[in-house]
């Protein structure tokens, strides 16, 4: 057997800022900075925590040399009994027992000597096998010992670091922070990132919402499911790139009339992954009365009617098990009156008054209409003057709740939406816990994308508009940066229905957070400007509006993308037309069945029912939406060309009158009526079913779009785009270029006409490199189909015909020189 010399010295730890040897790690002593940091700081037990691991390491050496050792004697004890039979045997052997009449010695020289000998071999053998490991261990050790030596010299160094970066005071926060950056949950950075959020949100009281903060990350990171986090190390960082779904679960494959629950959604999965989606977001699921069509959250649990917590969970275990990542609404701007926190303050609890934003004494004294907007003037007991758009002007025109605590006292709570929506106060520490906690469970529960509804309202300053303040953006800020330290592969969707000028500021800025590179706030950007300019394009068939948005479109940081869509669940924002458009599009969207509201600034209507429901011109404009920069977003129903549902919204309207009623709101059914409604409802799973089957034209392009879209980056979310000539307005085109593939021609003919295509010839040759030649073959690459652009001798441009409403994904096959 090999020899193996253990006398051989140990490898030393450098600890400490000295060589110490593993022989005597029980000798330890700190340098008299050190212990100063350790003392200020209250961390003697982690510091022993330190020295124990040290310990451990000393045992497990000492521990393995006499399991060897031992090792060592028994085998040759073995060996030893091994020769003395061996040699029994030649001599009985050697005597010539086998020629007598003698059985014992036959016996003796047949059965139990080579038996004897037998089971000795074995176990020396495997005495030598276990010999072999412990050696092995052994071996193992000077990396061990390197490896810890490596771990106390880091954790030293973020002792001092965070000793440099936090001021010494008296309080737990450090400690939990410090704890987090032990487990891996943190970094120094990022404590000091979060101190700083945490200062300009709570001033006086950081040190609190700091401590709530890493408390949390502690306690959800440490009961995180293995498969979680196997599937977040395993999932690419550009998962979120690739084209959504959205929809309500309780409106999403209806069967035999009856609205559907958690379970039913699972039983559709496998109609999305037809598709090629896995990405979903689902409209609000919490439990809620329904007077706002689920914004109104009475507790952020899953509803009763959608299956109850339980359904929920077993929806997301088996969305996850099939790869899909599904993202939620966080609705934290407010909760319904029927919330416990709020029926709490209304019996006079102070915990949960303090929940909510309080305005007593405010008085409005005046309201004016700008932009299209009803805008109300407060004047507040300190005669601080503050303004706020009314969001539902055809409801109520005021922005506060009174609630008599009392005789004596009456509260007037804050409120930005419906009366039976209370504000909360989202710098108030306890309600940052909650949401704390809130995000926390869902993460562990396998959600990885948030929705953060009506963001550029959270915060509200009196003498402000209470719109996008500095404390919003940090508040939003804090919440990524929470979510990130639960996964690194949860993104945050900002709501914010502003221009893209605007919105862009709610995807902050390039950054590292856990070592990772992100943006500082949203992940997604809700293009809401831009749906407005695809509407324009496809209602209209003029490529002007799309091009005109294209070129001022703000540059996001590398990991933001604007979050594009034809159609939503919310109103059609009519303000991002210009004042010369937005009367042909509100007359275009009544004349297709629609309603326009809100001072002709806000519609309903589906987008079949503005495309005529026309399947090709409705494929088309799900083309366009697709060759937008950002990534696509698509709504229920509108794959398959799902209209208005006008029973659905009447049937809205009647339940919503009777829900006003309950909240001591008394209108007319006509102004019950919401044209919202109008693209919502139920809609069967047997029309989902009938679409695949017949193929039509708006289904059958998603599914090879989100096929192309992960095979080619030119088609890529990030790929870069150059404008076309394309020779008539009517005519999009486009090409699209990646690193690691060729270039792309995407065009689409808005027009119920066939039309030309005209390229210039010098735009080709430059993305192309077509070199003037007359010929040129290409791939569709949504059809397979073979195409050929032709040019004249003396003709400057090439030219394909295009029939009405068509479309054409192109790559170059060969050039065909002039004959």
């Amino acid at each position: 057997m090999e020899e193996h010399n253990f006398s051989t010295s140990m490898p030393r730890l450098k600890y400490s800022g000295s060589e110490i040897s593993t022989s005597s790690l029980g000798n330890l002593s700190r340098t008299s900075s050190e212990q100063d940091v350790i003392d200020s700081l209250q961390w003697k037990e982690d510091w022993q925590h330190l020295e124990n691991l040290c310990h451990s390491y000393q045992e497990r050496i000492a521990t393995l040399e006499d399991e060897i050792q031992a090792l060592i004697t028994v085998e040759t004890s073995h060996s030893s009994v091994l020769s003395q039979y061996k040699a029994r045997n030649a001599a009985w052997k050697g005597r010539g027992c086998l020629q007598h009449d003698n059985k014992l010695p036959r016996l003796l020289e047949e059965r139990l000597f080579p038996i004897a000998i037998h089971l000795f071999e074995g176990e020396l053998l495997r005495l030598r096998q276990e010999l072999e490991r412990s050696v092995h261990h052994l071996d193992q050790l000077p990396q061990t010992v390197e490896e810890a030596d490596r771990l106390i010299t880091r954790e030293l160094q973020r002792i001092r670091l965070l000793d440099t970066v936090m001021p010494t005071f008296q309080n737990s926060g450090n400690a939990v922070a410090f704890e987090a950056i032990v487990k891996g949950y943190s970094t120094i950075e990022d404590v000091e990132y979060v101190k700083e959020l945490c200062l300009v949100l709570q001033t006086g009281n950081w040190e609190q919402l700091f401590t709530s903060f890493f408390r949390a990350v502690i306690s959800f990171r440490d009961h995180q499911s293995l498969e979680l986090q196997r599937r977040d190390k395993e999932l690419d960082p550009n998962w979120y790139r690739e084209p959504w779904y959205y929809t309500y679960v309780q409106y999403f494959g209806t069967k035999d009339d009856n609205l559907c629950t958690f379970d039913d959604l699972i039983e559709m999965l496998p109609y999305l992954e037809s598709l090629g989606f896995q990405n979903l977001y689902l409209l609000p699921h919490y439990e809620s009365p329904l007077a706002d069509g689920g914004y109104d959250v009475s507790s952020y649990r899953a509803r009763k009617n959608l299956g109850g917590q339980e359904a929920y969970l077993r929806f997301m275990k088996a969305a996850t098990l099939k790869g899909f990542r599904v993202a939620t609404d966080a609705i934290f701007n407010h909760t319904s009156v029927e919330h416990s926190w709020f029926r709490r303050a209304r019996k006079g609890d102070k915990r949960y008054i303090d929940y909510y934003l309080i305005r007593n004494g405010r008085k409005k004294i005046g309201e004016v209409e700008r932009n299209g907007d009803i805008v109300c003037r407060y004047e507040d007991p300190d005669k601080t003057i503050s303004e706020r758009i009314c969001i539902f002007p055809d409801v109520d025109r005021t922005h506060g709740l009174l609630v008599t605590k009392d005789k004596d006292t009456v509260i007037q709570f804050y409120r930005s939406f419906y009366p039976f929506q209370v504000d909360l106060d989202l710098q108030n520490v306890s309600v940052l816990d909650e949401i704390f906690h809130i995000l926390g469970e869902e993460v562990n529960q396998g959600i990885l994308g948030k929705r953060m509804d009506a963001i550029p309202y959270w915060i509200k300053k009196p003498g402000t508009s209470g719109d996008s303040l500095k404390e919003t953006h940090v508040l939003h800020s804090l919440l990524k940066t929470y979510l990130k330290h639960l996964s690194s592969r949860v993104v945050v969707i900002p709501e914010v229905v502003k221009s893209a000028s605007s919105a862009a500021s709610f995807v902050g800025k390039e950054m590292q957070l856990l070592r990772q590179q992100c943006s500082s706030e949203g992940d997604l950007l809700l293009a809401f400007e831009m749906q407005a300019k695809l509407r324009e394009m496809n209602y209209l068939k003029t490529v002007a509006p799309f091009w005109q948005l294209f070129f001022q479109l703000p540059r996001l940081p590398f990991h933001a993308e604007w979050f594009n869509l034809l159609e939503h669940h919310d109103e059609t924002y009519l303000s991002f037309f210009s004042d010369q458009v937005r009367p042909l599009i509100a007359s275009y969207i009544e004349e297709h069945e629609g309603v326009v509201y809100k001072n002709q600034m806000s519609a309903g209507c589906r987008y079949a029912n503005c495309l005529d429901h026309h399947v090709e011109r409705l494929a088309t404009a799900i083309f366009t939406l697709y060759m937008a920069p950002g990534v696509p977003l698509i709504y229920y129903g509108l794959e398959i060309g799902w209209g208005n549902n006008p029973a659905h919204a009447t049937l809205a309207q009647r339940w919503q009158q009777e829900i006003f009623k309950k909240f001591e709101l008394h209108l007319s059914e006509e102004k019950c009526f919401d044209p919202r409604e109008l693209q919502r409802g139920p809609i069967p799973k047997a029309k989902f079913e009938e679409a695949v089957k017949e193929k039509i034209p708006p289904v059958e392009l998603i599914r090879r779009l989100n096929y192309l879209k992960r095979q080619r980056r030119s088609l890529s979310a990030n790929a870069q785009i150059h404008p076309v000539d394309s020779g008539h307005i009517c005519l999009l085109s486009m090409i699209r270029v990646a690193r690691e593939d060729v270039p792309l021609l995407c065009v689409a003919n808005l027009s119920n006409n066939q039309m030309c295509l005209t390229i210039p010839s010098w735009q080709l040759n430059q993305y192309l490199s077509t070199n003037e030649m007359t010929h040129i073959g290409m791939t569709d690459l949504l059809t397979e189909q073979k195409v050929v652009l032709i040019k004249q001798k003396e003709d400057p441009n090439y030219l394909l015909d295009l029939p009405p409403f068509s479309r054409a994904i192109l790559q170059v096959n060969e050039i065909e020189p002039e004959v």
